[in-house]
């Protein structure tokens, strides 16, 4: 049953006070953002439960030891020193049985945790079947399971994506939709082994119904939680394709080359050159930092809307394209000019790319920008013993490529109806501490601070004086050859082409 609590909360604060917090996800992305918010904006929570599993050969205890010392805490250990005795660490791993939980973790965690984030995912477009179904699906039964135990619960929070169901729809509304496979059916391939004639064909199937594994399985985890969540409080948030930071803790911070992020890097390393993708196309993305901000308040939004209605299932959809879109030519556009302004000091050629709708175009583009140069490159590489470097990069372009395809190449409306009332219903000082109105966005601005976060963060550049000017100095070098190269092959075209017709006049 669910529990009912008797009063809503006035604030967002008062939702968050005494909180007992368990968050997935939490060395991720959108994680690292949510402990940052959470421990630097409500003193009064008592603890963050931290569910960690090993991972390349780290335990937990070094996985968070590592993320703390990162950049993004940087904000966080000056103005919360002691913030560390907040963390709780718990051993565990969704994917398993039983989460992997230790039997004295998991009593811990049901006599103490009253608010649920579940954020881990596998976001890989290309995962394979069963892997994505276990981390997706599978893990977020198996986190509703654990809720559905806790006597404390006030809210499991599950985060999805705006493009849960988009292979169904262009209009997505801030409602369930039934997917074309049930996730009762689609927990079924954990039980196939990975040579079994069956899964081949359930791969074949399921790639028909949606473009990728992240999309399948996030829509059938939604309609998990519509029916095994029924009478709990439970809400589901779908943020679109995230982005690096706005403004808070710092701006311009990404730690992943996912989505357009990738590509962003690759042009200006000089390496991309040719992107499929329709120009005119709405780029639906939003900051990491004002999606937390958004988690944050519609979890305290959906509490009071469920003491209103214990039925309810609220969702939010937090999405740019309805109220502050950008076209990829713009994102683009935008990220070149301020890229040529401030370049990489260790680029491979002069930045310039083609964004072209046509997938033959590309392919031949492709062929002539990447491929070409990229084994001519990769040979000297060989020829001094070294490992081949372009062509590995260009085919994991070529698969990115493909798994981004119905992003850039389709428009989605997009209702926000809850996330803009949830807006409303803050106070100013809430707004200033929790800013995520998309419309306030200035995307000139965070474009700046976008592409000095790609250099710092991916290229590992530095902003200082010194570098700079080498760096525009080298660039400019870079420039010149480019315009010198394109005038060899315009010659070179020419004088084909002057043959040919000499050719044709002399027979």
């Amino acid at each position: 049953m669910r529990i009912q609590v008797e009063t809503a909360a006035e604030t967002v604060a008062d939702f968050y006070k005494n909180g007992e917090i368990l968050l997935t996800g939490g060395t991720g992305f959108m994680g690292k953002l949510m402990i940052d918010k959470i421990l630097r904006s409500f003193p009064d929570i008592n603890n963050i439960y931290l569910m960690v599993r090993n991972k390349r050969g780290l335990t937990p205890e070094e996985r968070v030891e590592k993320i703390f010392k990162t950049a993004i805490f940087d904000p966080l250990n000056r103005e919360v020193p002691d913030f560390r005795s907040k963390i709780k660490l718990i051993p565990a791993d969704i994917e398993s049985e039983n989460l992997g939980l230790s039997p004295e973790n998991k009593k811990l965690l049901l006599s103490k945790v009253n608010i649920v984030f579940h954020c881990a995912a596998s976001v890989r477009f290309d995962e394979e079947l069963q892997i994505g179904v276990k981390t997706n699906l599978y893990a977020t039964s198996q986190m509703l399971n654990l809720a559905k135990q806790c006597p404390h619960l006030k809210m499991f929070i599950y985060v999805s994506t705006a493009f849960s169901h988009f292979k169904m729809r262009t209009n997505v509304e801030e409602k369930l939709y039934k997917p074309d496979s049930s996730y009762r059916e689609l927990i079924q391939v954990l039980k196939l082994s990975p040579n079994d004639p069956e899964l081949k064909q359930l791969k074949k199937k399921y790639s028909k119904e949606n473009a990728n594994t992240y999309c399948l399985t996030k829509a059938a985890s939604e309609e998990l939680l519509s029916e095994e969540g029924r009478s709990y409080p439970v809400c589901i948030f779908r943020p679109s394709i995230v982005i690096s930071t706005a403004k808070d803790p710092i701006p311009g911070w990404i730690d992943n080359l996912y989505g357009p992020t990738g590509l962003v890097t690759g042009v200006q390393a000089g390496v991309v050159r040719s992107i499929y993708c329709d120009p005119d196309v709405i780029a639906d993305m939003v900051p990491v930092d004002l999606a937390v901000n958004a988690l944050v308040c519609c979890t305290r939004d959906a509490y009071n809307r469920i003491q209103q209605d214990p039925s309810t299932l609220p969702i939010y959809n937090y999405v740019s394209s309805k109220d502050n879109p950008i076209t990829w030519y713009e994102f683009q556009s935008k990220a070149f000019d301020h890229g040529v302004k401030n370049p990489p000091s260790r680029c491979l050629w002069y930045c310039f790319s083609y964004m072209v709708a046509s997938k033959t175009l590309h392919t031949f583009l492709a062929f002539m920008l990447h491929y070409l140069p990229g084994y001519l490159f990769d040979m000297m590489f060989w020829a001094t013993g070294q490992p081949m470097r372009l062509i590995p990069i260009y085919r994991r372009l070529d698969r990115a490529s493909d798994a981004l395809e119905p992003f850039s190449t389709q428009n989605w409306t997009f209702d926000n109806q809850n996330v803009q009332d949830t807006w409303t219903r803050l106070s100013s000082e809430e707004r200033d501490k929790f800013p995520f109105n998309i419309r306030d966005l200035d995307w000139d601005s965070y474009m700046i601070d976008y592409i000095r976060g790609t250099m710092i963060h991916h290229l590992q550049d530095s902003m200082e004086p010194d570098v700079r000017k080498k760096a525009l100095k080298r660039y400019y070098r870079l420039y010149l050859c480019h315009l010198l190269l394109k005038g060899v092959i315009i010659f070179l075209i020419g004088l084909l082409f002057w043959s040919i017709f000499c050719l044709v006049l002399g027979s």
